[in-house]
């Protein structure tokens, strides 16, 4: 009688600490993704859709479908360029919806070196 109580509830538990464990590496590879991205928009004299191109390709092939919908969006400013990477983390549990964002910076290479 006591594992029809038990057993239910520790296999929720389990299946929710697997989820927040999902969404972490979810945030990390979002986050590595930005990163290389503004890395790539940042050199000196990269195209026009660098970072974009650089942070797409990072989460094709490392990311796989811990994310999915993902959307990468660049903003650059006069010295810096930011790259924002969201989207949805993959989920075990149905009734979730956990959204995952992460930005990456990197100044701007000029040929003067400043």
């Amino acid at each position: 009688m006591q594992a029809v109580i038990t057993l239910p509830v520790i296999v929720t538990m389990t299946l929710i600490v697997v989820q927040l464990a999902v969404l972490w590496m979810a945030h990390n590879a979002a986050a590595a993704a930005a990163q290389d991205g503004a890395a790539a928009a940042a050199a000196y004299t990269a195209p026009d859709g660098a970072g974009v191109a650089a942070a797409r390709e990072f989460l094709q092939q490392t990311a796989g479908g811990l994310i999915t919908g993902a959307d990468v969006q660049a903003a650059s400013g006069v010295a810096a360029v930011t790259i924002t990477v969201t989207g949805q983390a993959y989920t075990i549990l149905p009734f979730m919806h956990l959204a995952v964002s992460a930005s990456g910076s990197a100044p701007i290479e000029t040929a003067g070196g400043r």
